[in-house]
């Protein structure tokens, strides 16, 4: 329960789910229909009078005095298109052209996603370190040390850099530059001379603003990321990725070798690189993530260093879709929680770095979880309302298999909370 004064004592969540609707539909249906009482109801929640609900304060203006009010938030719940329909914004059609629902990137960027950016030390009277950044920009420390070597090395490939060119690449590959950021990475609490360029993930700030959710004092936080269809689209991508590396080295027959072997149910063939963008279901995306080692030992061969790097990428990524999909909030420990913004930036990364291929790299949630999208959402849920991305989820079941344990397993809690 959450208190908030004497005649608040309750505290309730409202998740809204869509019929398979169209964007013309929901204006008429629900926008124009229900906003006048969405408003009220967020404003001043649900007025108990005498054992009976009253919706926002009819009674109480009338002169009664409630017994208690209930303070009522509102989620979205729901897929991709469920979203653009709502809003009637992202996606191919936006009238802004811009494609993500939480930031301004523009419509061209899904074609050809920037990933990384230079970041240029400030003046002296700001004292920034090496774990400075990483704080600010929510990356672990290896994350950025292994992508300013890449970088070093000209391996950072420099399409997948917003607003870079080769002169920028050159200061951050001078000698004067790689000495101060070597002497940072051996001595992550010393300061970073002003005027120092390091290489960064982007962090893109939850920041779209949307009239009508402005007027109900909401923003597109509120709008729930799919879990399923995060982890599918993640799958897919690898899917492609294992796909075009062993087709180029004609390694397709031992890769359905090994699908066959563990009865996974994907066999991949010359003409069927695109039927796989969106044709995964869910069982099939658990059983390739469980071969996932030996799928990347084919394709690597005796490239030991990249294997390791896959085995890492792959531990990640099971740990991040276990918790991303997780419906119990005692399951996950504090540090848990508390990690999860780095630990999902640092899958994409890691995912980016490993596969390289921009045409291979178009996917709105592999933006969302780069960008630190899906991660603001998880600390604003999880912090605010002790809930977990995955228990509001589009996939999630509901209703007869809620049991009362579950139920009070999802009470407001907080990372402060002992």
């Amino acid at each position: 329960m959450r208190l908030e004064s004497d005649f608040l004592r309750a505290w309730s969540h409202s998740v809204i789910i869509p019929d398979k609707d169209n964007g013309h539909n929901f204006e008429r249906n629900f926008w124009h229909a229900y906003i006048d009482e969405i408003r009220e109801i967020l404003n001043e929640g649900i007025h108990i009078h005498h054992g009976k609900a009253f919706r926002g304060d009819q009674k109480t203006k009338e002169g009664m005095v409630p017994s208690s009010k209930i303070k009522i938030d509102f989620f979205f719940r729901a897929d991709l298109m469920g979203h653009y329909a709502y809003l009637q914004r992202g996606g191919p059609q936006d009238e802004e052209g811009k494609f993500c629902l939480h930031c301004n990137e523009k419509r061209e960027r899904k074609k050809a996603p920037k990933f990384f950016e230079l970041y240029t030390v400030p003046p002296a009277d700001s004292a920034v370190t090496w774990n400075d950044i990483c704080e600010e920009f929510c990356m672990y420390s290896q994350d950025l040390r292994d992508l300013n070597l890449l970088v070093r090395c000209g391996n950072g490939a420099l399409e997948l850099f917003e607003g870079c060119n080769e002169e920028d690449m050159a200061v951050l590959r001078s000698d004067s530059n790689r000495k101060i950021l070597d002497d940072c990475m051996a001595n992550p609490d010393k300061l970073l001379p002003a005027g120092s360029k390091i290489a960064i993930q982007r962090y893109i700030p939850i920041c779209r603003e949307f009239e009508r959710l402005a007027q109900l004092r909401l923003t597109s936080i509120d709008f729930i990321y799919c879990t399923l269809h995060l982890k599918l689209r993640f799958c897919n991508t690898i899917v492609k990725y294992i796909h075009s590396i062993a087709d180029n080295n004609r390694k397709l027959s031992l890769i359905n070798e090994v699908f066959e072997r563990n009865c996974v149910q994907i066999q991949l063939s010359e003409k069927r690189l695109q039927e796989y963008k969106s044709q995964l279901d869910g069982k099939q995306c658990d059983d390739l993530v469980q071969v996932l080692p030996e799928l990347i030992r084919v394709i690597c061969g005796q490239d030991m260093e990249k294997v390791s790097l896959w085995e890492e990428a792959i531990k990640d990524l099971r740990t991040m879709l276990s918790l991303l999909q997780c419906q119990h909030y005692n399951r996950i420990t504090r540090e848990e929680a508390k990690s999860m913004p780095f630990l999902i930036r640092s899958v994409a990364f890691k995912l980016i770095r490993l596969i390289g291929q921009a045409n291979l790299l178009r996917s709105y949630y592999l933006h969302s979880a780069a960008a630190g999208h899906v991660g603001s959402q998880w600390t604003y849920l999880y912090e605010k309302f002790g809930y977990e991305i995955g228990l509001l989820s589009m996939s999630t079941v509901c209703g007869a298999t809620t049991s009362k344990s579950r139920a009070s397993s999802i009470r407001k809690k907080s990372y402060a909370d002992e």
